[in-house]
C-alpha cells in the first residue's frame, strides 16, 4: 500500500520534453545510396573516397571548414538549383551543421537574413514553428559532436568588432530524418582528433551531471553510466596508436546517445556551462573548440574537487570519476593554452554578452567564477615586440 495519502500536496514537477532523436542505422554507409540522394555535402578529408561511391547524378559539394552564414547562403543556391528530394551529409560536425542549416534555409524565406541579424547580439538563435519537407541523412566521420542526433547547428560569423564568433541555432526542423553510423568512415581520423571527440562527448554528460542537477532520477542513472563508459573509451584511445573499429563504433554510438537519451533531460536548456566558455575561448585564441575544452575541463575538475559549488557537486564528481582513477588523471593532464594578454577578460566579456544576462546558458555565473576557470587554463605570453627602424637623417 502506498504511504502517500490522497490529497497530500506533491512537489510541482517542471514539464520535461524528451527528444528521441532521428531514426538511426549502423553499418556500411553505402547502404544509404538506396535512398538516391540528389545532393551530398562531403567533408574534404573523405571527399575522394565518398565521392567515388556516390551516383553520377548526385551533386557533390566539398566542405573544408566550419560553416559561415555565407557558406549556408552558397549551399542554398545549389539546393534550389538542383531541387534534390534527399540531401546526404558525410562528414564531421561542420559538414552536418551546414547541411542542416542549408536544407532548412532553402525552404524558409529570409532565414539567412534572420541568422545575420540574430547572431549579432546572441549566441543562441532559437527557430520557432519552422518545418522542412526535404529528407536529410547524416553520416558522421568524427566522434564527439553527436550533431547527427541533435536539433541544433553551429554557424560562424563576424561580430561588429571584426572578431569571429560561433552561434548555436536550434529548432526541431534542423533534426535529421536518418542518422547513420559507419565506423569505417572514422578509421582515417588522427588519434588526437579521436581523443578530442571522446573528451567532448564525456564532458557533455560529466559536466551536466555534476554542475546541473536534474529533476529526473533516471537521467542521472543514464548520465553516470554513459560518463563511465566514455571514460573507458577515452582510456582505450589513449593507450593505442590507432583506435580499433570496435572502439570507434562504440564511441560514435555512445556520443550520439548523450544527446538522444535521458541523460541531459530535466537539467534545463543549457546543462553544460563549460561548453559555452570553450566556444568563446576558442574564438579568441583561434584554436579548435575541443582544444579549448580539454584545457578548461582539467581546471573545472580541480575547482569542483576543491569544493567550489558554483561549478558543481564534488560528491557527484567523485561518484562518477573517483579522484584516484585513471580517468580523472587522463582529464586533468591537459596543459594551459598559450594566450596573449587580456585573453581571460576578453573571453569573459564575450561569454557575458553572448550567453549571459537573462539567457539560460551562463546567466547564473559571476565574472569572478568564470575567471577562476579560465585563468589556470591559459598561460599568458608576451606579445611580439614590433621594432621600428630609426629614421635616417
Amino acid at each position: 500500500m502506498s504511504n502517500v495519502q490522497r490529497g497530500t500536496p506533491q512537489p510541482q514537477q517542471p514539464v520535461v520534453i524528451i527528444n528521441p532523436g532521428p531514426r538511426t542505422g549502423v553499418g556500411p554507409w553505402t547502404e544509404l545510396l538506396a535512398s538516391r540522394p540528389g545532393l551530398a555535402l562531403v567533408d574534404a578529408a573523405v571527399a575522394e573516397r565518398v565521392g567515388a561511391a556516390l551516383p553520377r547524378d548526385c551533386v557533390v559539394l566539398t566542405v573544408e571548414r566550419s560553416p559561415s552564414i555565407k557558406d549556408v547562403e552558397h549551399t542554398v543556391i545549389h539546393i534550389k538549383e538542383h531541387s534534390p528530394r534527399t540531401v546526404l551529409a558525410v562528414g564531421g560536425g561542420a559538414t552536418m551543421d551546414l547541411a542542416k542549416l542549408a536544407v532548412l534555409a532553402a525552404e524558409t524565406p529570409r532565414l539567412v537574413e534572420h541568422l545575420q541579424d540574430a547572431t549579432r547580439e546572441d549566441g543562441l538563435v532559437p527557430l520557432h514553428s519552422t518545418r522542412r519537407s526535404r529528407r536529410l541523412i547524416l553520416a558522421p566521420t568524427t566522434p564527439g559532436t553527436g550533431s547527427e542526433m541533435t536539433i541544433g547547428a553551429c554557424v560562424d560569423h563576424p561580430l561588429a568588432t571584426g572578431e569571429r564568433a560561433r552561434s548555436l541555432v536550434t529548432g526541431t526542423a534542423l533534426g535529421a530524418d536518418l542518422a547513420w553510423i559507419d565506423a569505417e568512415l572514422l578509421t582515417t581520423l588522427p588519434t588526437v582528433l579521436v581523443r578530442e571527440g571522446a573528451v567532448e562527448a564525456l564532458s557533455r554528460v560529466l559536466v551536466s551531471s555534476v554542475a546541473t542537477p536534474t529533476t529526473l532520477r533516471p537521467a542521472d542513472w543514464e548520465a553516470h553510466a554513459l560518463a563511465r563508459h566514455l571514460t573507458s573509451l577515452l582510456l582505450e584511445v589513449n593507450s593505442v596508436e590507432t583506435a580499433t573499429f570496435r572502439t570507434l563504433q562504440d564511441l560514435a554510438l555512445t556520443s550520439g546517445q548523450t544527446h538522444r537519451g535521458l541523460s541531459l533531460t530535466g537539467r534545463g536548456p543549457a546543462p553544460s556551462p563549460v561548453w559555452f566558455i570553450a566556444t568563446e575561448l576558442s574564438m579568441v585564441l583561434g584554436v579548435r573548440k575541443d582544444t579549448a575544452l580539454s584545457a578548461l575541463l582539467a581546471q573545472w575538475i580541480r575547482l569542483v574537487s576543491d569544493g567550489v559549488e558554483a561549478w558543481g557537486d564534488a560528491e557527484v564528481l567523485e561518484a562518477i570519476l573517483p579522484a584516484d582513477s585513471p580517468g580523472r588523471w587522463a582529464l586533468t593532464e591537459a596543459s594551459p593554452l598559450p594566450a596573449p594578454p587580456g585573453t581571460v577578460w576578453r573571453t569573459i566579456e564575450r561569454v557575458r554578452n553572448r550567453w549571459g544576462g537573462q539567457r539560460p546558458m551562463m546567466g547564473r555565473f559571476r565574472d569572478e567564477e568564470i575567471a577562476a576557470l579560465l585563468e589556470p587554463a591559459v598561460q599568458t605570453i608576451a606579445q611580439p615586440v614590433r621594432r621600428t627602424e630609426p629614421a635616417h637623417a
